[in-house]
């Protein structure tokens, strides 16, 4: 068994059955939800829905596909709020239970995608490891033969799948994902990226038993590249100077500046060295490109601890070398 990574939109990948993030209430819902209803049929897949009735999260339940696929599973995730409110079981049992109905009516293939993590905010690592999980287990214990594909659309969920997957198609880019997650959530967009981004702070700051300052929320909605703009007129920074200083491209910081590309977390990072900024203001300019400080990997721990005790570039090159990761050649 195996399962598969690509990122696209859920409603272009052929499979027996599509699994839908659905709203517990028989209403269409934002991004996905509304791109599903709208490639199956609104109004048969509606209509359906409403049979249904509410769905409690972590329930699952199937209806045609129509237009879409054989079939629809419409499963609710759980609204994160701090992980200690049966996130993690409702989440496990959202996975479990599509399975079960694709079982039961004989697909032999089914596209998932990351349960609960847009608009209900669940964390994108932790939902891949616990998708990851439920799926293998129900397939070895149930002698499944499915074709599992797990569909992800935005650069965050790309670069964490990236790293498990031993490859990985994708069928769109960092715009296109941008823009048609705009068009999807429309004005609530930036409210789900602030919500997500003060989540994973959160998170940080309960993981990191050795933080060294008080974390407060800045509660602007600066995008990253305004706050690294704001930041470099604070400090008085001239791009010239900056960009060479921390090894980056002269076109590709214009570009970054210009919201024209997304850098990566490597990129930031030495940003935000390079800035001098504090613990605090880092693991915030990282969110703002949904981005976080993973306090369980030693590499971040090294750079996080440099980073609050207010070395420089090379310094924490060197402290990074020391504990066996040579990067930043």
């Amino acid at each position: 068994m195996k399962i598969e990574f690509i990122r696209n939109d859920i409603t272009k990948i052929k499979a027996d059955v599509i699994v839908n993030t659905a709203n517990p209430l028989p209403v269409i819902g934002g991004g996905a939800d509304s791109a599903i209803y709208k490639a199956a049929d609104e109004k048969k897949l509606l209509a359906a829905r409403l049979k249904i009735g509410n769905i409690e999260p972590g329930d699952a339940r199937i209806t045609s596909g129509y237009k879409l696929a054989n079939y629809i599973i419409h499963t609710v995730g759980p609204k994160y709020i701090d992980g200690h409110h049966n996130e993690e079981k409702i989440l496990r049992n959202c996975y479990y239970n599509s399975l079960k109905l694709a079982k039961n009516n004989q697909c032999q293939s089914i596209v998932f995608p990351l349960i609960a993590t847009g608009v209900y905010g669940y964390p994108k690592e932790d939902a891949i490891s616990v998708a990851v999980s439920v799926i293998s287990d129900f397939i070895i214990k149930e002698n499944y033969n499915i074709k599992v594909i797990i569909s992800v659309f935005d650069d965050e969920s790309y670069a964490l799948c990236l790293k498990i997957a031993s490859s990985m198609e994708s069928f769109i880019d960092s715009n296109e994902s941008i823009e048609a997650l705009k068009q999807e959530y429309g004005s609530y967009y930036e409210k789900i990226k602030e919500r997500q981004r003060k989540i994973k702070v959160n998170r940080l700051i309960s993981n990191n038993d050795n933080r060294q300052e008080s974390f407060e929320f800045s509660n602007d909605t600066k995008t990253f590249a305004e706050m690294l703009i704001f930041y470099l007129n604070i400090r008085n920074e001239k791009a010239s100077d900056f960009y060479r200083a921390v090894n980056i491209d002269r076109r590709l910081f214009s570009k970054i500046l210009n919201n024209d590309y997304h850098p990566s977390k490597d990129t930031i990072i030495r940003m935000c060295i390079g800035l001098r900024l504090t613990l605090n203001q880092s693991v915030d300019l990282l969110s703002r490109a949904d981005y976080a400080f993973n306090p369980s990997k030693a590499m971040d721990l090294v750079i996080m601890r440099g980073i609050s005790e207010n070395k420089s570039f090379f310094e924490i090159k060197d402290d990074l070398k020391k504990a066996g990761f040579n990067i930043w050649n």
